[in-house]
């Protein structure tokens, strides 16, 4: 279930006649990408990627839509962005453990999450901002351009990789060996999975913002129907975070038990990873699909609108010799 690297560990034996060094070779265990322990998330990302990226394509061609344009394209190219980034994220944490997949993972995984949800949280705020304006004045709010939207969540990000710049400053990544039982040693980054938690901890405070935004915006006119979608989003990922977070402390001390690493090691990675897909699956579907689907198929759904009123006046109007072959003439 693990790949395995040949690694040479030194034995000092000191005699009466002197140091005696012996070189045992031992297996280093990683996760090997051939099983399903890789296959699964992969599959998903991967499949994740290709639907974001159809979504983006449909972004693009029906980006002059008054629909579309309502929605913010910009922050919207921001959100799909961070969703890519999150998709790729999971090829990074199965690869083989090295100074470079370590250092991507710092940086990749907390800068993803920061470009989604920065800009949903600029997006809610600004809705917020604009009815409660409404409310008091007929002035138009400060800061609702798309420039000064892209500023807004450019700055929310550019926290982020300050915050990871810091870390690096205090703990330069690196890899580690840790034994798992005598004679099993396995590869990983060398990074404390308390300080991973707490590297995440500024994404899940825009998190829990954007929800109370999502929470205060969920009774706006339902014609601007877009806030629905994202408190249903909000909603959802705190769900999946809240149920993330134990299973993740949960699967921390597993290494302390005598089990294959397939079980002991890379259960919380997986979980972790697979948390993520739910929550970028989930922010896609409730959030991006019903736009997708209206572009799509808006001109069907018009016609079959269209079909349907004129068939029921046909009806209403029919002691009045309406023609009996109404209904053919209207889908012709």
């Amino acid at each position: 279930m693990t790949a395995k690297q040949s690694y040479y560990r030194k034995w000092m034996l000191i005699t009466l006649s002197g140091e005696l060094n012996f070189y045992f070779c031992i297996q280093l265990h990683y996760i090997d990408i051939s099983t399903w322990f890789a296959i699964v998330p992969i599959t998903f990302s991967s499949l994740g990627i290709l639907i974001t990226g159809g979504v983006i394509l449909t972004w693009v061609f029906y980006s002059d839509t008054p629909l579309i344009r309502a929605t913010g394209r910009e922050l919207a190219y921001v959100q799909l962005a961070g969703c890519l980034v999150c998709y790729s994220c999971a090829f990074i944490l199965i690869a083989r453990p090295s100074i470079f997949t370590c250092s991507l993972q710092r940086i990749l995984i907390g800068l993803g999450f920061a470009m989604m949800y920065a800009s949903l949280l600029t997006k809610t705020n600004r809705i917020a901002r604009i009815f409660d304006a409404a409310k008091r004045t007929t002035k138009r709010p400060v800061y609702i351009s798309p420039r000064s939207q892209l500023a807004i969540s450019g700055s929310l990000i550019a926290l982020q990789l300050s915050l990871s710049a810091i870390w690096f400053g205090f703990d330069s990544p690196d890899t580690r060996i840790d034994e798992i039982r005598p004679g099993y040693l396995v590869l990983r980054c060398a990074m404390k999975d308390k300080s991973f938690l707490i590297s995440l901890a500024y994404n899940m405070i825009l998190i829990i913002v954007c929800t109370a935004y999502a929470v205060k915006t969920r009774q706006i006119p339902e014609n601007f129907n877009e806030s629905k979608f994202i408190g249903f989003t909000m909603y959802t990922t705190c769900i999946i975070w809240l149920a993330f977070l134990p299973m993740y402390y949960a699967t921390i001390s597993n290494h302390q038990v005598s089990i294959p690493l397939n079980i002991n090691v890379t259960i919380h990675m997986l979980t972790f990873d697979i948390s993520k897909e739910i929550s970028k699956i989930t922010k896609v579907s409730f959030f991006k699909y019903p736009f997708v689907f209206e572009n799509l198929f808006s001109s069907i759904i018009a016609s079959f609108h269209s079909g349907y009123n004129q068939l029921k006046n046909c009806y209403k109007l029919s002691e009045l010799n309406c023609p009996t072959n109404m209904h053919i003439h209207l889908y012709r």
